[in-house]
């Protein structure tokens, strides 16, 4: 899914729209592009990560950190969930959270 904006027709200024991958390969292309995104300028341990079993499966859980963090705070709850199944996705860094002025930076070094 991915938000868009949206100013006609009365519908809100940010709405999703769902564009799944048609099939595990593209799903990975998908992540490969976003994880490519985590610049330079990111906390090396704030990257993008991406648990998966080599295959489809039913269940996905998308982690997302909050602003003052960085996918490095799942790095002990995401294992639990892919051990039971799920591809588990650590959401990729929010623009300037994971850089040398923010708070993840320090506190995740």
């Amino acid at each position: 899914m991915r938000a868009v904006a949206v100013r006609d027709k009365g519908l809100p200024l940010l709405a999703s729209v769902s564009s799944p991958a048609r099939d595990y390969d593209e799903a990975l292309k998908r992540f490969a592009a976003l994880q490519a995104l985590d610049g330079s300028e990111v906390n090396p341990v704030c990257h993008s990560y991406l648990l998966t079993h080599e295959r489809r499966t039913e269940q996905v859980i998308v982690l997302v950190h909050g602003i003052t963090n960085c996918p490095r705070q799942f790095v002990q709850l995401a294992p639990l969930f892919f051990e039971r199944g799920y591809t588990t996705y650590w959401f990729p860094a929010s623009p300037g959270t994971a850089t040398p002025t923010s708070p993840a930076w320090r506190w995740s070094t």
